[in-house]
């Protein structure tokens, strides 16, 4: 469709937090007096149990926020660089480099396997066997 994707997410940012704050708080706030939720007793079992490791620590609400927002974080500066840079600029090739789409992410992967993988306490080759087994074909 050619469309622009920092114009997009920025279009849809404006959309979508308005929404949030209606569907989210607010929605759940009137449902919750209205609904009475009663799991079945299996799905109760399957998410209590603990069989994970435990970790040295846990990323802090900003490291975790950071790294995920780095992608949107980059894709939209190349949106705002394409708008008030000039073409032939350095520092917008630049931008538009890294804020493409495919690098944008494949940053975002790096910075993660670095916070979410080594700063944890994890090895080099746990996070190697983490990430393979992420990018794996579903059966």
């Amino acid at each position: 469709m050619n469309a622009d994707l920092g114009q997009t997410m920025a279009f849809g940012l404006l959309i979508a937090v308005p929404t949030v704050i209606v569907a989210g708080p607010l929605f759940g706030a009137w449902i919750g007096k209205r609904v009475i939720a009663q799991p079945p007793e299996r799905l109760v079992a399957e998410f209590t149990k603990r069989d994970v490791e435990p970790l040295a620590s846990a990323p802090s609400f900003g490291v975790t926020l950071s790294t995920v927002l780095l992608p949107v974080v980059l894709m939209l500066g190349k949106a705002v660089a394409d708008v008030l840079l000039a073409k032939d600029n350095i520092a917008r090739s630049w931008i538009d480099f890294i804020g493409d789409p495919l690098m944008a992410l494949l940053l975002a992967v790096i910075v993660a396997m670095f916070t979410f993988g080594y700063v944890r306490g994890f090895s080099k080759e746990k996070v190697s066997a983490l990430l393979g087994s992420s990018l794996a074909p579903r059966q």
